[in-house]
C-alpha cells in the first residue's frame, strides 16, 4: 500500500455517524480529494463521497470507552467480528485506519483503560498486531491527540499534556505505519500546541508519515475562517511525508462554528474558498483531442474548472453548457479529467460531473445526481413476472439519505409504504392541459402530506432502498395521459421529460 505523494485536501466527518447529501455537495464544491470517516459512519457514505470524486478514504476506529475497559484482545475482537463496522469499511476499499481517538483525554480512555502515554503505547502496539492478522492490507495510524497542556474541564473530562503523553508513547509512534496529528487555531501555524502541532511530531519522528487527521479554526468569522482553511491546505501541500490534511468537520452539534455546512444543509463559505485553492503547476500526462468535440451540460450543483496547472479558474453553475474536446486523461492528483473550452481558454473538468441533458427538459431532475442506473424498458425477462414488458421507470443513483425533489408543481395524491416500491410519493400535475403523474419510490423518509401542493424543486423526501430494492436509489416513474405504451401498466418513458431524449 502506497502513501499519496502530496498532502490531500481532506474533509473529516463527525462522530454522530450521519453524513447526508449536503456533505457530498460540500465535498464537491471544495473539490475534496480525501475523506476521513469513523467506524460509526455507515459504509454507504463511502459510495456517496466517491460519487462526487473523492478518491482516498481514511477511517478512525472509534469506540466510546466511557465505562468500558477493553483489553487489546477484546478491542481487536470487536473490530474483527464478521459484521463489524471496520470490516464493512475495509470491504469497501478503505485501507488506512487510525486506532482510537485523542487517548490523552479521560473521556477517551485515560485513567480507565490506560494511565499515561506509556501504557497506551503498549495497548496500541498489541491492538495493531492483532488487527494485522484480520486486515493484512491495512496501514494503521497512531491517533491524533488533543493538543495543549494539562487540563481539567467542568464536564469531568481531563486532558494530559499531549507532549508528555507522546514522550511516553514514543516506541508505539515509531512502530505505527503512520502518525495522526490534531491541529487547532490553524491561523497560528507557529504555535506548537495549535496549528503547528504537527511540527512537534515531525521533529521527534523525522522519517514518519504523518496525517493531520483533524484541524479547525474556531472563533473566527465565516469569511476569515474560510481563508484560513484554504491557506492551511495550500501551505502544507508540499510538505514531505505529510499525506493528508483533514478539515474538521462535516457537521456536528458540538462543532457548529467549525463545519463546512449548517445543520439545515446550507453550505458555508469554507467549501467554495477551499475549491479556489492553488497548488502550482503539476505534471500532466499526454492527452488526445477528439475528432468531434461534443456539447455537455454541467451536472448536479455545478463544477470548478481548473487550468492546466491544476488551479481553479472558473465556477460553472448547474446546467451551464460547454464543449468537451479531449478524451479523459490524468492530471497529477486529479484523475479522469477532460479538456473543455470556455472563453477561448483551456480548462480541465472531471468527466463524470457532466451529462448531456437537453435544454428542452420539462421536469426538474428529482435528485442532484444525473446518473441513470437502469433505463425504462430494461430487463424485460425480469419484469415479466409482474406482467410488464420491461422496467416501468428509470432508476437514478441516489445514496442513502440523498435529497429527493418534486420534478414539477402539483398536488400530492398518495403517500404510502406499499409493495415493491416501499416508501413512495405520487404527485398529480397538469401540463399543457393534460394529466401527468410522477412516482418517487424506495424512499427512506417522506416529507410531504397527502393533498399538499408542491413546486418544482421542493424537497419531498430522502432516498433509500425500501421495498423490493437491492441498493439505495430513486425509482422515478411517469404516467402521462395520452402516452400509455402497451405492456407498462400505464407508465410512460420518463427520459424525454428529463431531457434525456427518447
Amino acid at each position: 500500500m502506497n502513501f499519496p505523494t502530496v498532502s490531500l485536501v481532506g474533509l473529516h466527518g463527525t462522530a454522530n455517524g450521519s453524513n447526508t447529501e449536503a456533505d457530498f455537495r460540500a465535498a464537491q464544491i471544495g473539490m475534496v480529494e480525501a475523506v476521513k470517516l469513523l467506524t460509526t459512519h455507515p459504509p454507504e457514505n463511502i459510495d456517496g463521497f466517491r460519487g462526487v470524486g473523492v478518491q482516498f478514504f481514511l477511517t478512525r476506529i472509534y469506540e466510546d470507552l466511557r465505562g468500558r475497559h477493553p483489553s487489546p484482545t477484546e478491542f481487536v475482537a470487536w473490530q474483527s467480528s464478521p459484521d463489524s463496522s471496520m470490516r464493512r469499511h475495509y470491504a469497501r476499499g478503505v485501507r488506512f485506519f487510525e486506532i482510537a481517538n485523542e487517548p490523552n483525554l479521560s473521556f477517551e480512555g485515560l485513567g480507565s483503560v490506560w494511565k499515561d502515554g506509556a501504557e497506551f503505547g503498549q495497548w496500541y502496539l498489541a491492538v495493531q498486531a492483532g488487527l494485522r492478522a484480520s486486515f493484512p492490507d491495512a496501514l494503521f495510524g497512531f491517533p491524533g491527540l488533543s493538543p495543549g497542556g494539562e487540563l481539567n474541564l467542568p464536564d469531568g473530562n481531563r486532558r494530559m499534556d499531549w507532549q508528555q503523553f507522546t514522550a511516553g508513547a514514543a516506541q508505539a509512534m515509531a512502530g505505527a505505519d503512520w502518525i495522526g496529528v490534531h491541529c487547532y487555531e490553524v491561523y497560528n501555524t507557529t504555535d506548537r500546541n495549535a496549528g503547528g502541532a504537527w511540527r512537534v511530531v515531525r521533529s521527534k519522528h523525522p522519517n514518519a508519515w504523518l496525517a493531520i487527521t483533524e484541524f479547525s479554526s474556531p472563533g473566527q468569522t465565516s469569511q476569515t475562517q474560510a481563508k484560513q482553511y484554504r491557506a492551511y491546505y495550500e501551505n502544507l501541500r508540499s510538505e514531505p511525508k505529510l499525506f493528508g490534511v483533514f478539515s474538521f468537520c462535516s457537521y456536528g452539534d458540538s462543532f457548529q462554528a467549525e463545519s463546512w455546512r449548517e445543520k439545515n444543509g446550507t453550505i458555508r463559505l469554507i467549501a467554495a474558498e477551499v475549491g479556489r485553492r492553488k497548488f502550482g503547476p503539476p505534471s500532466t500526462k499526454p492527452y488526445v483531442l477528439l475528432e468531434t468535440p461534443y456539447s455537455v451540460r454541467v451536472d448536479g450543483i455545478g463544477a470548478w474548472l481548473r487550468d492546466l496547472a491544476g488551479n481553479p479558474r472558473l465556477y460553472l453553475r448547474p446546467d451551464t453548457r460547454l464543449t468537451v474536446y479531449s478524451q479523459p486523461f490524468d492530471l497529477a492528483g486529479y484523475p479522469n479529467r477532460v479538456l473543455v473550452n470556455t472563453n477561448n481558454e483551456t480548462h480541465v473538468l472531471r468527466k463524470r460531473l457532466v451529462k448531456d441533458v437537453s435544454s428542452a427538459a420539462i421536469f426538474r431532475w428529482p435528485t442532484e445526481s444525473r446518473v441513470v442506473t437502469q433505463l425504462w424498458g430494461a430487463r424485460p425477462a425480469y419484469y415479466k413476472q409482474w406482467g410488464l414488458s420491461g422496467h416501468e421507470g428509470i432508476d437514478i443513483r441516489a445514496p442513502i439519505g440523498a435529497v429527493v425533489y418534486a420534478a414539477y408543481e402539483g398536488d400530492v395524491y398518495d403517500v404510502a409504504y406499499r409493495g415493491n416500491y416501499g416508501n413512495q410519493i405520487r404527485i398529480q400535475h397538469t401540463i399543457e392541459g393534460r394529466s401527468v403523474k410522477t412516482v418517487y419510490a424506495h424512499l427512506q423518509r417522506i416529507d410531504v402530506k397527502l393533498g399538499q401542493s408542491v413546486k418544482a424543486g421542493d424537497v419531498i423526501g430522502l432516498a433509500d432502498s425500501t421495498g423490493n430494492s437491492s441498493a439505495s436509489h430513486l425509482h422515478f416513474g411517469v404516467k402521462s395521459e395520452g402516452d400509455e405504451p402497451a405492456g407498462y401498466q400505464g407508465y410512460s418513458n420518463p427520459a424525454s421529460w428529463l431531457g434525456l431524449g427518447a
